[in-house]
């Protein structure tokens, strides 16, 4: 379902409705969207019925129509979740982040560069692990330099991590850092988003468990250092 506001703040009701992916499958789970250099949106999310990553790119501004394909997950793959939208600022085909699995308990985060055509054949595995699960609310933005940057959980370790591509493909190396350690429930805080601020210093928001009795959970926000988020603050 994609809403248009008829007013700047979205008060005075009248807003459009526009159905984005109608389907007898639970469609739409971890949804995330991107406005193209055009305009033109760009709606990415999980088809729960069947494990895959969709995304749907409106053919106008106005979404009357929307074209619809599966992303690629890695070989083997049975579940891919967890998708963040972006684009270039040159670039008219949206760059997309992820989170795979499969029954044999691997994982990893992905990146999805759909100037590759077809998108289904875009993958690239950023970081991954053989039998622990690793990439839980994985989360994608670009920095000052196209490179792509990730945030998520790591549920092997129990720990929130950083991960920043040197190629703006995301081929060749990756650098990873741990950003906090403590305290996370696992399947429950599973929550990160990230952003770059206009200095290039990655901002990560994200959920955990706080140490009380009972247990709660809370908002919290790590402020990287430098662009390789070496340090938080």
């Amino acid at each position: 379902m994609r809403v248009k506001c008829v007013t700047a703040d979205c008060t005075g009701g009248g807003h459009v409705f526009r159905t984005i992916h109608a389907s007898a499958d639970s469609v739409g789970g971890h949804v995330d969207f991107a406005f193209g250099p055009d305009n033109r949106p760009a709606f990415v999310y999980q088809d729960f019925t069947n494990g895959a990553l969709m995304l749907a790119r409106c053919a106008g501004t106005a979404c009357n129509s929307v074209d619809i394909d599966t992303v690629a997950a890695a070989a083997g793959a049975t579940n891919d979740e967890y998708g963040s939208a972006v684009f270039r600022a040159q670039g008219d085909d949206p760059l997309i982040g992820s989170r795979w699995s499969n029954t044999a308990g691997d994982s990893g985060v992905a990146f999805h560069d759909c100037s590759i055509e077809p998108c289904a054949d875009s993958q690239e595995l950023v970081y991954y692990q053989i039998g622990n699960p690793v990439g839980l609310g994985s989360s994608m933005a670009l920095g000052l330099d196209d490179s792509p940057v990730f945030s998520y959980v790591d549920q092997t370790n129990i720990e929130l991590r950083f991960a920043r591509c040197v190629e703006v493909d995301c081929s060749g190396f990756r650098h990873l850092e741990m950003l906090d350690d403590g305290d996370f429930t696992l399947e429950f805080d599973d929550n990160t988003s990230i952003g770059v601020r206009l200095d290039g210093r990655p901002v990560i928001a994200y959920q955990k468990t706080l140490a009380t009795l009972p247990a709660q959970t809370g908002l919290y926000v790590a402020e990287c250092a430098d662009f390789q988020c070496a340090d938080v603050h």
